[in-house]
Parts: structure tokens; C-alpha cells; sequence
């Protein structure tokens, strides 16, 4: 995907979501200039929306916390997790979440 930028000299318009930097480049190209900011090659960790680095919203390039994709379980896996942490609990009283019968049953491996 490319972006094309057609502005009008004249104007000094804002792009909601671009860097300072990026938006004065823009500014400064001609109408129907063609102008190159690459592929979308990032996506966004809560929506999985694609976007180009450029409209980053001028936060550091390195985040303070890092996240590893490697340590990211899925809804699944957390709901796993917690419903084994819940039978253990109710095993050392006795009872089991087979007790009732609505309650989903963790997936023991």
C-alpha cells in the first residue's frame, strides 16, 4: 500500500496521528506528488490494525516495559489457567468444579 499526499502549498495541514516531522515533509511536497513512506508493516497489538511506522504518535521507538510475543497466551490459555487454579482451590476443601454443573472443567495436560 502507498500513500499519496496531494496537498496544496498554501495550507499547512495536520495529520492526525503523524509525527511533526512526517507532517513538515508532507507539507513541503507538491500537489499530486507522489511520496513513498513504505508498507504497512506494523500491526497494532490490541485491534491487529496494519500501519505504517511514520504514524506512530511520537512515543520512543523503544517502549520503557518490552513485550515478547512469545510470552502472549491466548484467552484460552488464561481461562485454562485460571479454571485449574480454581479446582485446586476447591479440591482442598473437598469439592470440584465437576460439582457444578454449568462450570466449565479445566483442560489438564
Amino acid at each position: 500500500m502507498r500513500w499519496r499526499a496531494a496537498l496544496v502549498s498554501w495550507q499547512q495541514p495536520t495529520y492526525r496521528g503523524l509525527s511533526q516531522r512526517l507532517t513538515r515533509q508532507m507539507a513541503a511536497q507538491t500537489v499530486g506528488e507522489y511520496w513513498d513512506i513504505g508498507d504497512a508493516s506494523y500491526c497494532c497489538l490490541h485491534c491487529g490494525a496494519r500501519f505504517w511506522y511514520a504514524e506512530r504518535l511520537g512515543k520512543p521507538s523503544k517502549p520503557k516495559v518490552p513485550k515478547y510475543s512469545e510470552l502472549v497466551l491466548s484467552d484460552e490459555e488464561i481461562k485454562n489457567l485460571a479454571l485449574a487454579e480454581v479446582e485446586k482451590i476447591l479440591r482442598r476443601r473437598g469439592m470440584s468444579l465437576r460439582d457444578y454443573g454449568t462450570m466449565p472443567f479445566p483442560v489438564l495436560d
